[in-house]
C-alpha cells in the first residue's frame, strides 16, 4: 500500500509566539466522510513577517476536535 501526500491548505497564522507546528485537531473531507488528525508546520518567515491567509469557503473541509 502507498502513501500519498499532498498540500490541500497553506494556514498561517498572525503571531510569531507560536512554534514551528501546531497541532490544530482533524480535518474532514465532506465529500468522502474520510477524518484524518493533523498538525500545520507554520514556515518560519511567515511567522516572522506576520502575515495571514484566509481560507477559502468553498473548500470541502471542516476544522474539528481532534
Amino acid at each position: 500500500m502507498s502513501t500519498r501526500s499532498e498540500t490541500v491548505l497553506d494556514v498561517v497564522l498572525d503571531d510569531a509566539t507560536l512554534g514551528p507546528a501546531v497541532a490544530i485537531g482533524s480535518l474532514r473531507c465532506e465529500r468522502h466522510g474520510a477524518s484524518e488528525a493533523i498538525s500545520f508546520a507554520y514556515h518560519r518567515d511567515y511567522l516572522e513577517r506576520r502575515r495571514s491567509v484566509a481560507i477559502a469557503p468553498d473548500l470541502p473541509l471542516v476544522a474539528g476536535p481532534s
